[in-house]
């Protein structure tokens, strides 16, 4: 039954949760294919880089590309991201998009914990690392 407080011709409850979804593939294509420098309206160096990586990691709106995913990654963690901090090291372990490294990956496990990543200080007392020591650049 409808909705009396609606207009009859106004079905905009049903198509609603397509519109934002729709709007955000596009903007996220225009902002990779051209190559503009914008997400959203942000400035290329302020992007999220780890939301961008998993789109490029997980494919969907964007042409799957984990290696791009890692360069994103990568550009993160060197600008002190811990969810990319993270994200970089689960590449690493796995051999995502990068050479499998386990010693990088343990490396970026800990730069993440000690940055405050949940995921990573899990990993980190999962595996016997002790938080707070030096990790080496890799």
């Amino acid at each position: 039954m409808a909705d009396p407080r609606l207009p009859e011709s106004a079905p905009f409850e049903e198509k609603r949760p397509r519109f934002p979804r729709r709007i955000f593939s596009a903007l996220t294509t225009l902002a990779l294919v051209a190559g503009a420098g914008y997400f959203f309206a942000i400035p290329a160096d302020k992007q999220d880089k780890a939301t961008l990586g998993l789109h490029y990691l997980r494919g969907g709106d964007v042409k799957a590309d984990p290696r791009k995913a890692v360069e994103l990654f990568q550009e993160g963690a060197r600008a002190g991201d811990r969810r990319c901090m993270f994200l970089l090291a689960q590449c690493c372990e796995r051999g995502t998009g990068i050479a499998a490294a386990p010693e990088e990956a343990r490396t970026w496990y800990l730069r993440a914990a000690n940055a405050g990543d949940a995921d990573a200080i899990a990993w980190c007392q999962g595996h016997g690392v002790p938080l707070k020591a030096q990790a080496s650049t890799p």
